[in-house]
């Protein structure tokens, strides 16, 4: 009866908000064991192949974001893709083929928008491209995969996650 009382009371007590959950000072809720809980998140989505992002290469970022901190965002982007159809690359192969690997390309350029109100301060008006999103990321097929993959299967798999902020010259 006691237990009961304490979670009706962190009920009430916890508020979920618009962008996550307010008022919350610990997670030792009755029966939640983290330790436990993480051992079986870790070991249930270990062996789940997924497609990511393993290796940049920077050719030109203009942008404040330094090249480091752009790589390890991209690696966080899930890529909509099969795994079963790649093959795991061999230890000691730098180059990558088309049954190992697949290519993406961020180009993107902000600009000032010469529409924009004299008044505004607000940068979605100000200008163009500020925000690079991973509806920006292009698939460019390597070797026979324009064949294997319709266009439009291999891609992120949400389009709007927010990858960086531009400014003009960027």
């Amino acid at each position: 009866m006691a237990a009961a009382q304490a979670v009706e009371e962190m009920r009430t007590r916890v508020v979920l908000g618009e962008f996550g959950v307010r008022n919350v000072h610990t997670t030792d809720f009755p029966g939640n064991y983290a330790g436990y809980d993480d051992a079986w998140d870790q070991n249930r989505f270990e062996k789940v192949p997924t497609m990511a992002v393993e290796k940049v290469l920077v050719y030109n970022n203009t942008s404040i974001v330094q090249d480091e901190i752009l790589a390890h965002r991209l690696g966080l982007i899930p890529i909509l893709a099969d795994p079963r159809l790649f093959e795991y690359r061999n230890q000691g192969e730098e180059e990558g083929t088309e049954i190992d690997t697949l290519q993406f390309r961020l180009q993107v350029r902000c600009t000032r928008n010469p529409n924009a109100a004299k008044d505004s301060s607000d940068p979605n008006e100000l200008y163009v491209n500020h925000k690079v999103y991973t509806r920006h990321m292009t698939w460019v097929p390597l070797g026979n995969q324009a064949d294997v993959f319709p266009e439009g299967t291999i891609r992120p798999v949400h389009d709007d996650i927010l990858i960086a902020q531009l400014r003009p010259g960027q």
